[in-house]
């Protein structure tokens, strides 16, 4: 079904079994409306759930599915440095560890993860030898019960 899509349009979609009420103004943007939630969704190839309504606006909404729109006729090539990469992640981890943690997880980072490119060129076995290396198996987030030489903490979210 196709309709102009408005806050009280939206508002007034009945719950029920699911559902998705396309956009007139906007190809392939609309709202899938299940049992208990509605959500904007943008179809692009494949599905992209771009938030719930009413915590993303319809505003906010139609913006990120004309900005993804626009990454498939302008796409942004990526090139992540790893050390910014790495710079983030301290930066994010700083918030929730413990002040003692930080210094320690930063410095086994920064002294033991040194390479400089970017990330698309960083590979697994480069990671592992610095896991290795810093002693990460054991240093951030303790050793795996299941696989004691398992690497935990940063290096999985590099792997990904």
């Amino acid at each position: 079904m196709r309709q102009k899509l408005t806050h009280y349009s939206i508002k007034s979609l009945p719950f029920g079994s699911q559902y998705v009420v396309w956009d007139e103004t906007l190809p392939a943007f609309g709202v899938r409306v299940a049992k208990t939630t509605k959500t904007f969704i943008l179809k692009k190839g494949r599905w992209y759930v771009i938030g719930r309504y009413p915590s993303v606006s319809l505003k906010d909404a139609r913006e990120e599915a004309r900005r993804r729109l626009a990454l498939k006729y302008f796409p942004q090539e990526r090139t992540a440095n790893a050390q910014h990469a790495l710079r983030q992640y301290l930066d994010l981890k700083g918030k929730s560890l413990r002040p003692g943690t930080y210094r320690n997880v930063s410095r086994t980072l920064t002294t033991h993860f040194t390479f400089q490119g970017n990330l698309s060129d960083l590979t697994r076995e480069q990671l592992l030898k610095a896991a290795q290396r810093g002693g990460v198996y054991s240093s951030l987030g303790g050793m795996s019960k299941k696989s004691p030489r398992q690497p935990v903490g940063w290096v999985w979210i590099f792997m990904e």
